[in-house]
């Protein structure tokens, strides 16, 4: 029933969509030829001059869904310097996968934006992708190596005059992406005169310091407002958070931090003696007896966040030229240089016995007990270079820009034409040095000057230990990312009434939109092609509004319908899709409004998950030994052999299809006009999100994927081990635009591979490296590789969540002042997700993995006043993440528990002080004072077993390890 209906509403949507680009030439001359119907010059229309969020028509609230609208006094009360992290102060924003505190911990955080440590709005947590972000209306250009989500610091808090937010699907308003919603940035209107801002923050010991200054000037028919801001924030060393930033697990029965200076023999350590440097020799006498170990934390003079500087320039203007044409224009740049220094390099060092610093080597006349450790020739020892090489520095920038200019028309009968045109560019880079060169050259040397000495104690002599090593074999090297997006955004839109009911005007808004973007990537190792797309895309939305004051009843005080419908056709995957969304609106009695809407969102494939250059290559598996589930049918039983493992293809793919999305909504609101002030909202939504596109065999690993069964479409299985299972293996997962005509791989072309002789073949393509190179392992051979698994992006997943969103607001006067009381909270009530179609639907509500918690909320109690001639505010924020849990897997190795994970509770606080705009203040009138404490009782985030390559004791995506922070800011009206 629910597909039939979809199917209904998109054929309708399109039947509408044709329709209405067919009419809009014949509409707009017919208009203007009923220029004697046109209001009286300067007239003030009853209709709204802009379109506010989540619809096209001017003048009309989007029917069906809830508006979220964060002001300019909001915004200044929570005292928060970056507009992101005053989005972030919104339940049903948050930032699973989208956030600067992410840095080590499970995959599945360190697999997010911490590559360029930028911010994204996540609405809902189902996905930075999912999420819409626009300036003024528009579409802006996409941030990041993913290029799929926009980071709002690169608008200046201060420039906003509201943030509307529509936690609805809006693809049939707007096309692509708007799934889980729309979070639109409108920028400040002109005014006469300048505003200057200087922030401090201190969270301890990290330093913000930000400098904002606003230029405006209102002349009547028009205006600017100009822009500029400075922001500088200091890295956090992870030393100062030494209870979050630690791989030791030994309290909880795991291993301690990872084992470091230690020599390993037949499973045996030997710990070896600190306080030597470079020169004076360790001899194997002075070796710990057995079993003693040195360890060292990952988190070692590194830095868990890092050092930001971004400038940024925003620019709104506009000018009416004369009665009937207006002007508008917006453009925004901004810069964001970043550096972090994280981990050292790590390795296990194989030291010959030749190595002149060696305990082994025999001009050191080796002798004792642990002389039979010297009898392989060679000395194992696990090694951090952090103290040869420091930790590895990842340092980029990103820059944005994007301007647009539009021209809105004024029709006769209240209808307006507006044409758009913008252009605007991303680029990224990304530098990551700090990793291990010629290693085992140094290693290898016997020279003393330039031998690379792993005896040195390093935490006691630094860099001295092995500087002229360093040197000398060119140890340190870089890799370089650099990724460059052109986007161009051109549209038309013409709205207006086109009859009347009594319950009001039928209005129309029909339009079409196209869109140009140019990506082109390139890193160390070579130059991707550039890649193009053209979107062209038309839309209708009509508005009609059964009941209204001029025909209200008992039970119907107003009655409205919104039907919308979009196509959009992408060029370079040959897609064209449909959506359309139906929003009703009913107030049975003037105090209560119910609304409901169902609509179907999309999100197309970026240029990266469409481009098979990208991150492409074949990658081995570590040997997968007894580790696959030899209990499940098919599965062989020889397995278990130590040197079997699975070759993995990564890579974008040119066949991807768009997600798309189901969603559906409805809510109440209720402001009774008997409790003046009181306001109170509650919206039900619902999603269901499939074909998203992901990784899932490459994320769940060659183990998981073989053993559950749920991810035989994408494994091919070598018929000697598996034959029943080969049976059904599909075909080779080749590129043939990168294969070409290669001999060797054309055989491996088309048809599944069943038949050993087939798999041989495919090995052979592969090792022809005509599908792109095979990293960290020699060439793949029958006798070996058990599976072939295709971890290239592909349609595969499936959510399917629903919650609740409640908002209340309460707001009186009396004798003392205004106070405020409110709160905020989002429910999840379920969040069921599966890797593949092929596996169940689980709910991951309150699971620890990146999964929202089923309820999230922000209360407030604020007061504001005037004292002896100074305007004063005081807020204070409660903020609440309930308990959850954290499964097994995630857990390190050897620890059992615990597996709760306490519920979070921080407590906001922020002062404003303002003086009032009169001539006895002289310069110090209209200036604001606010001092902020975020986190004032510096509440721990909760415990987390967080394990990774670097592991951690909180979550990230739940927590933020800055604890108590102060901001100070001064601000003069000029």
């Amino acid at each position: 029933m629910t597909l039939t209906l979809q199917r209904n509403a998109q054929a309708v949507a399109k039947a509408l969509v044709l329709l209405a680009g067919a009419s809009t030439l014949s509409l707009a001359t017919a208009l203007s030829a009923s220029a004697q119907d046109a209001p009286a010059a300067g007239a003030t229309s009853e209709v709204g001059e802009i379109a506010v969020t989540g619809t096209r028509i001017r003048g009309v609230a989007p029917t069906g869904s809830t508006l979220i609208e964060v002001g300019q006094e909001q915004i200044a009360n929570t005292g928060i310097a970056t507009t992101a992290d005053v989005l972030r102060t919104t339940p049903q924003v948050t930032f699973l996968g989208a956030g600067e505190d992410y840095s080590g911990g499970s995959p599945f955080q360190g697999a997010t934006l911490v590559i360029d440590f930028s911010k994204a709005i996540n609405l809902r947590g189902i996905g930075r992708g999912a999420t819409l972000n626009m300036i003024n209306g528009h579409r802006v250009p996409y941030n990041g190596a993913t290029m799929d989500y926009f980071d709002p610091d690169a608008i200046p808090a201060q420039m906003l005059q509201r943030v509307e937010v529509v936690a609805d699907g809006g693809s049939a308003i707007y096309g692509a992406d708007a799934i889980a919603g729309t979070v639109n940035y409108i920028l400040r209107k002109p005014f006469d005169g300048a505003e200057t801002y200087l922030t401090y923050g201190n969270a301890d010991p990290r330093e913000t310091k930000q400098f904002t200054q606003l230029w405006s000037e209102e002349w009547g028919s028009g205006g600017f407002v100009l822009a500029f801001q400075r922001t500088e924030q200091d890295a956090l060393p992870a030393s100062s958070r030494p209870n979050l930033y630690t791989d030791d697990f030994s309290a909880y029965g795991g291993s301690g931090s990872p084992v470091y200076r230690t020599i390993l023999a037949g499973g045996t350590t030997y710990a070896i003696p600190g306080g030597r440097n470079r020169t004076t020799q360790v001899p194997l006498s002075a070796i710990g007896a057995a079993g003693t170990v040195n360890r060292l934390n990952s988190w070692t003079n590194v830095e868990s966040l890092p050092t930001h500087v971004r400038d940024s320039l925003a620019l709104n203007f506009t000018q009416d030229l004369g009665d009937i044409f207006h002007l508008k224009a917006d453009s925004f740049w901004s810069e964001r240089d970043y550096s972090i220094d994280q981990w050292g390099a790590v390795s296990t060092l194989s030291v010959p016995n030749t190595n002149p610093f060696s305990p082994c080597n025999p001009a050191n006349s080796p002798s004792g007990p642990l002389v039979s450790l010297c009898a392989a020739g060679s000395l194992s020892v696990p090694y951090n270079f952090i103290y040869d090489l420091g930790p590895t520095t990842r340092a980029g920038y990103e820059t944005t820009n994007y301007s647009t200019v539009s021209m809105s028309i004024d029709l006769p009968a209240e209808w307006q034409f507006n044409a758009l045109a913008g252009k605007g560019k991303n680029r990224r880079y990304y530098n990551a040095i700090g990793r291990i060169g010629a290693i085992a050259n140094a290693l290898n040397s016997t020279n003393p000057a330039n031998a690379f000495n792993p005896f040195c104690d390093g935490a006691t002599f630094g860099s001295a230990c092995n500087a002229a090593s360093v040197s000398a074999f060119g140890l340190n090297t870089n890799f370089v990312t650099n990724n460059e997006m052109w986007f161009e955004n051109y549209s038309v839109n013409l709205d207006g009434p086109v009859f009347s009911l009594p319950g009001g005007d039928v209005r129309v808004a029909l339009g079409g939109e196209v869109q140009e973007i140019d990506y082109q990537a390139s890193n160390s190792f070579g130059v991707s092609p550039e890649k193009h797309r053209k979107i062209t895309s038309g839309y209708v939305e009509v508005f009609i509004p059964f009941v209204g004051e001029g025909n209200a009843m008992p039970g119907i005080q107003s009655l409205a319908l919104d039907l919308a419908g979009r196509i959009d056709q992408y060029d370079d995957i040959d897609t064209e899709t449909t959506n359309p969304k139906v929003g009703l609106t009913w107030s049975p009695i003037a105090d209560v409004t119910l609304k409901a809407s169902y609509g179907t969102s999309f999100r197309a494939p970026t240029l990266l998950n469409t481009d098979p250059t990208a991150a492409h290559g074949w990658l081995g598996s570590a040997p997968l030994g007894a580790a696959i589930n030899s209990n499940r049918p098919g599965v062989c039983v020889g397995c278990n052999a130590p040197v079997l493992r699975a070759a993995t293809v990564g890579g974008g793919l040119t066949t991807l299809e768009p997600e798309t999305a189901e969603t559906w909504s409805g809510g109440l609101e209720w402001a009774p006009e008997s409790i003046s002030g009181l306001r109170f909202s509650a919206n039900y939504y619902r999603v269901k999100y499939e074909d998203k596109i992901d990784t899932p065999a490459y994320n769940v690993g060659s183990t998981a994927a073989i053993s559950t069964g749920y991810y035989d479409g994408y494994i091919i299985y070598n018929p000697a081990f598996f034959p029943t299972l080969a049976a059904n293996n599909p075909a080779g997962f080749f590129q043939q635009s990168l294969v070409g005509s290669s001999a060797a791989c054309t055989a491996a072309l088309g048809s599944p591979i069943t038949t050993q002789a087939a798999f041989n073949q495919a090995l052979a393509c592969i090792n022809t490296n005509a599908d792109g190179p095979i990293l960290f392992t020699g060439p793949l051979t029958s006798n070996d590789v058990i599976a072939l698994i295709d971890g290239r992006q592909n349609n595969t997943g499936v959510t399917e969540t629903d919650g609740i969103d409640v908002n209340v607001s309460y707001t009186w006067d009396n004798s003392l002042g205004t106070w405020r009381v409110g709160g905020s909270g989002q429910f999840s009530l379920s969040y069921k997700t599966a890797a593949v179609p092929t596996a169940p639907l689980a709910d991951e509500v309150n699971h620890f993995g990146g999964y929202p918690l089923s309820f999230r909320g922000r209360a407030e109690f604020g007061w504001d006043g005037d004292v002896d001639g100074f305007g004063l505010s005081a807020t204070a924020f409660v903020n609440y993440a309930n308990e959850y849990e954290i499964r097994q897997q995630y857990l390190p190795g050897g620890v059992t528990g615990p597996l709760d994970i306490d519920a979070y509770t921080t407590v906001d606080l922020t002062f404003i002080a303002r003086t009032q705009d009169a001539p006895d203040y002289g310069l110090v009138k209209n200036l604001s004072f606010s001092l902020s404490v975020q986190n004032a009782f510096d509440a721990e985030p909760p415990l987390v077993l967080n394990s990774g390559a670097n592991g951690i004791h909180f979550d990230p995506s739940n927590a933020s390890p800055l604890g108590r922070s102060f901001m100070f800011q001064i601000g003069k009206q000029w």
